[in-house]
């Protein structure tokens, strides 16, 4: 692919200037081939944590800037999870999903239905920061 992409973007390139009404490729007429994307409401970015930790995840990379973020409820407020990561592990728990795993030393992890987060970068109260500003008990849940 390395190889053959050079050789493809100058065919393309050099098409596009002997015919400046040159499309590299048609966009379908079957409706079959037709991709829906409907509209999105700010309750979507909800972090549901009963889903596995890859699932919510991909809701907080999803929801990234430039989009409104991903959110959950911290102490009847609203936090944005801007930045976290699977934590890989092999520790065997027994938590409610959204508890708080780890809490200290600039880590904050949370329990997934399956596996665990650890959280990176908040905004709580319009403040972004790192999660143990506000995280700093294992009592704590994200809900």
């Amino acid at each position: 692919m390395s190889a053959r992409t050079p050789e493809l973007m100058l065919e393309a390139v050099q098409m596009l200037d002997a015919n400046p009404d040159y499309v590299l490729e048609q966009q379908s007429k079957n409706p079959a081939n037709a991709l829906r994307c409907y509209p999105r409401t700010s309750e979507d970015g909800r972090i549901d944590w009963t889903k596995p930790a890859i699932d919510v995840l991909r809701l907080i990379n999803a929801g990234n800037k430039p989009y409104a973020g991903a959110f959950c409820d911290f102490e009847g407020e609203k936090m944005i999870i801007w930045d976290a990561k699977l934590v890989s592990d092999a520790e065997v728990f027994c938590a409610v999903p959204g508890q708080i795993t780890k809490a200290g030393n600039e880590i904050v992890e949370v329990a997934c239905g399956e596996g665990k987060i650890r959280v990176l970068l908040v905004e709580y109260r319009g403040q972004p920061s790192v999660p143990t500003l506000w995280i700093q008990s294992l009592r704590k849940r994200l809900v």
